[in-house]
C-alpha cells in the first residue's frame, strides 16, 4: 500500500513538472478561485442545458442533474484548492472511471472541458476587467489546471482502455486455449472416425465382394436346381404317364380275371352237372346190368327147362339162347357203357379237381390284380406328389435364384456404397488435415497479433 502512495506521489509530481505547475502557480489558482467561485453555478447549469441539447449525453444525464451539478462544484473547488495533492489525484481518477462505466466518450469529456474552459476565462476576463498582466496570469494558471485535469482524465481513460484490452486479451487467450484443447480433441476424434470409416468401409468392401461371390455361387447353384428340378418334373409326368397305362392294364387284366373266374364259376358248374348226369347214369346202367344178368339167368333156366323137355322145348330153347345172346351182349354193351362212364367220371372229377385248382388260381389272380391295381393307384397319388413337388421345387428354386439376383444387385449397389464411403472418408482425411494445419495457423496468427 505504502508502495502504491509513493508511486502515486512520484507519478503526480512528474506530471505536475512537465505542466509547469508550480507553488506559484497553485496561489494564483486560489486567487483565481476566490473570483470564479461565484460564477460557478452559473457556469455549472450553463454546462448542463447545453449538454441537454444533444440526445446521446442528455440519455446518460437524465434525472441526475443536480448531483452531478454538486459533484461538478466539489470537483472545481478541490482542483483550484487541494493543491494538487494524493486525495485530488484519487478524486479525478474517479471521477473520470465514473464517466468511463457510463459509457461518455473522451471526445466528449474533452469537449466539456472546452465549455466549462471557455466560461471560466470570460469570468476571469470579467473580474479584471483592465488589467491584463494579471488577467495573463490567472488564465494561464486556470489553462493549466484544467489541461492537467483532463490530461489525468485521459490516462484514466487509456489505462482502463488498456486494462480492458488486457482482460480481453486474457479472456481471448483462455478461449482460444479452450478452443484449442476442444478443437484438437474433437479433431483428434474426427481423425479417429475417419480412420474407423475407412476402415469399416473396407471391411464393409470386402464382406460385399465375398457376398457377391457367394451370390453369383448360389446363383449358379440355384439355376443347376431349377433345371434338375425341370427334368425330375419332367420325368415324373412320364413315370406318371406309364403308371397310368400300367394302371388301365391292371384295370383290364383284373376285369379279364374276374371274367375267368365267372366262366371257370360256370365250368365247374357245368361239369358237375356232368358228374351228377354220369352218376345218374351209372345208376341206370348198373339197373340195366342187372336185368341183364336176370336175364342171363332167365335164359339159363329157360335152356335147362328146354333140355327137360327135350324136342318140345326145341323152340322154347332157340329163344332162350337168343336170350341168353341178348343177355350176354346186353351185358357187355352195359359193362362197356359203365366203363366209359367210369372213365367220364373219372376225368369228370379230375376236370373238377383242375377246375378248382384254375380256380384257386384265378382267385389269386384276382386278389393280385386287386393288389396290384391298388399298388399302382398308391404309386399315381404318389407319383401325383412328387410331380407337384417337383414343380413346387422348381418354382422355389427360380425363386431363390430371382432372390439371389436380387441379393447380387443389392450387393453390387452396396459396393458402389462402399467406394463412395471410403472417397468420402479419403476426402474427410485429407480434410481434417486441411483444417489441422489451419487452426494452427490461426493460433498462430493470433498468439502473434
Amino acid at each position: 500500500m505504502v508502495g502504491m502512495m509513493s508511486e502515486s506521489v512520484d507519478y503526480l509530481n512528474e506530471r505536475l513538472a512537465f505542466y509547469k505547475i508550480d507553488a506559484a502557480m497553485r496561489g494564483e489558482l486560489k486567487v483565481a478561485w476566490e473570483l470564479l467561485k461565484p460564477h460557478m453555478p452559473r457556469v455549472i447549469a450553463d454546462f448542463y442545458r447545453h449538454v441537454g441539447k444533444f440526445p446521446s449525453m442528455a440519455r446518460l444525464v437524465g434525472d441526475h442533474q443536480e448531483r452531478l451539478s454538486k459533484a461538478q462544484a466539489v470537483h472545481w473547488q478541490r482542483l483550484f484548492n487541494s493543491g494538487f495533492d494524493a486525495g485530488y489525484l484519487e478524486s479525478v481518477r474517479a471521477v473520470a472511471r465514473a464517466h468511463v462505466r457510463v459509457g461518455i466518450e473522451p471526445d466528449w469529456y474533452i469537449g466539456g472541458y472546452n465549455v466549462i474552459l471557455a466560461d471560466l476565462t470570460a469570468a476571469l476576463v470579467k473580474e479584471t476587467r483592465l488589467r491584463p498582466g494579471r488577467l495573463t496570469r490567472l488564465i494561464n494558471a486556470v489553462n493549466g489546471a484544467v489541461m492537467f485535469d483532463m490530461g489525468i482524465a485521459v490516462s484514466v481513460y487509456h489505462e482502463t482502455l488498456l486494462a480492458a484490452g488486457e482482460q480481453r486479451r486474457k479472456r481471448l487467450a483462455g478461449e482460444i486455449d479452450v478452443f484449442d484443447h476442444t478443437f484438437s480433441d474433437s479433431l483428434a476424434a474426427l481423425n479417429k472416425a475417419a480412420h474407423v470409416m475407412r476402415g469399416a468401409s473396407e471391411q464393409l468392401g470386402e464382406a460385399t465382394s465375398r457376398t457377391t461371390k457367394q451370390a453369383d455361387s448360389m446363383t449358379k447353384t440355384a439355376e443347376e436346381m431349377a433345371g434338375r428340378a425341370a427334368r425330375s418334373a419332367a420325368a415324373a409326368g412320364s413315370m406318371a404317364k406309364s403308371i397310368e397305362t400300367v394302371e388301365n392294364y391292371a384295370e383290364r387284366a383284373y376285369e379279364i380275371a374276374g371274367k375267368a373266374a365267372e366262366q371257370a364259376k360256370a365250368a365247374d358248374a357245368g361239369v358237375r352237372g356232368l358228374a351228377e348226369v354220369t352218376e345218374r347214369i351209372g345208376s341206370i346202367v348198373e339197373l340195366i346190368g342187372g336185368i341183364a344178368r336176370q336175364t342171363n339167368l332167365l335164359a339159363l333156366n329157360a335152356t335147362i327147362e328146354a333140355a327137360r323137355a327135350g324136342e318140345a322145348g326145341l323152340g322154347f330153347a332157340v329163344v332162350a339162347r337168343e336170350v341168353k345172346t341178348l343177355s350176354m351182349q346186353t351185358a357187355k354193351a352195359t359193362q362197356e357203357i359203365a366203363d366209359q362212364i367210369a372213365a367220364i367220371q373219372q376225368a369228370t372229377r379230375a376236370t373238377v379237381s383242375d377246375l378248382d385248382g384254375i380256380g384257386a388260381v384265378i382267385s389269386e389272380v384276382v386278389q393280385a390284380a386287386e393288389a396290384i391295381t391298388a399298388a399302382v393307384e398308391n404309386q399315381a397319388a404318389a407319383t401325383h406328389s412328387i410331380l407337384t413337388a417337383v414343380e413346387e421345387i422348381s418354382q422355389d428354386a427360380q425363386g431363390v435364384a430371382d432372390a439371389v439376383a436380387t441379393v447380387r444387385a443389392a450387393a453390387q449397389d452396396i459396393g458402389g456404397i462402399v467406394t463412395t464411403v471410403q472417397t468420402l472418408a479419403s476426402s474427410l482425411d485429407e480434410q481434417a488435415a486441411n483444417m489441422n494445419g489451419d487452426v494452427r495457423r490461426f493460433f498462430d496468427r493470433v498468439a502473434a497479433a
